[in-house]
């Protein structure tokens, strides 16, 4: 794999709690060959297997929640009451970014 630079950026609290993380963000989808896919995308991409992995990719969201379902391994996201109320963003792991940051 040649994969392209990407960024993780982590939230904290002030108590020193993490928040939010997020992993793979690709600076440059032009860069290597992975077709601008990062993280563990990247990585199965290259290894052949041509998952969709870009935000909104139906097949990506109902794998994600067909993974909580089936409660076997990892969490792509948190559950919804572990949220902390003031979050304002309704979506969750491969959904489309919605708006409620800038209202």
């Amino acid at each position: 794999m040649d994969g392209p630079i990407t960024i993780t950026s982590i939230h904290w609290t002030p108590d020193k709690q993490i928040i939010y993380e997020s992993v793979g963000n690709v600076v440059d989808r032009h860069e290597g060959n992975t077709a601008g896919k990062g993280a563990v995308f990247g990585l199965l991409h290259t290894a052949g297997l041509k998952i969709p992995g870009s935000p909104g990719s139906a097949v990506l969201r109902i794998q994600q929640r067909l993974g909580h379902f089936l409660n076997q391994g990892g969490r792509s996201y948190s559950r919804d009451e572990d949220i902390p109320t003031w979050w304002k963003s309704k979506s969750r792991g491969a959904d489309l970014t919605d708006d409620t940051w800038s209202n």
